[in-house]
């Protein structure tokens, strides 16, 4: 069975997350600091880790965990091609994420989401649109989310960047 730590500092969110997750077949853990988590993993480990960004006594964007962002970024740039040969096609999760960002755009409270906006400085980029975390409410893109990244996220994201530019540049309309 699956192992899924849950590290949430909103001890209902938290719980209800759990719940969840432990309906749905997983063995689930819940702490609520980045100390606990680091004790769980030396004792029990995870296959996988859910953090919350902001918590008491660190950000969880800044704690790496056992992690290695090498084979997590690996992972991340074939799944594509994974969910292609084991489902045939992309468009079912495309569809999923519409369907939550239309429910979004349709409630007064701010939802947390990696949306594709226009970055006016942000982390160095300027003139391209690039998925980042914003806050979206009735109203749209209510604002951005800026965390700290590493310097090496951030030379990614501005390799990123480049890249966009050198396809838009080459684009014939």
């Amino acid at each position: 069975m699956k192992s899924i730590l849950i590290v949430e500092d909103d001890i209902t969110y938290g719980m209800m997350l759990k719940t969840w997750l432990g309906k749905k077949g997983f063995q689930v853990a819940s702490v609520s600091s980045i100390a606990r988590a680091q004790k769980h993993l030396e004792t029990e480990g995870a296959d996988l880790i859910l953090s919350d960004l902001r918590l008491p006594d660190k950000d969880g964007i800044d704690w790496k965990g056992s992690a290695d962002y090498a084979d997590m970024e690996e992972f991340v740039k074939k799944s594509g091609a994974q969910v292609i040969k084991n489902k045939g096609a992309t468009f079912y999760a495309v569809a999923v994420s519409v369907c939550h960002l239309c429910k979004c755009l349709q409630s007064t409270a701010g939802t947390a989401l990696t949306v594709s906006t226009l970055m006016h400085g942000e982390y160095g980029v300027d003139d391209v649109c690039l998925s980042t975390l914003a806050l979206v409410d009735r109203t749209g893109v209510r604002g951005k989310i800026l965390n700290h990244l590493p310097e090496d996220e951030i030379a990614k994201l501005r390799r990123s960047a480049a890249c966009l530019r050198a396809v838009i540049a080459n684009v014939e309309i």
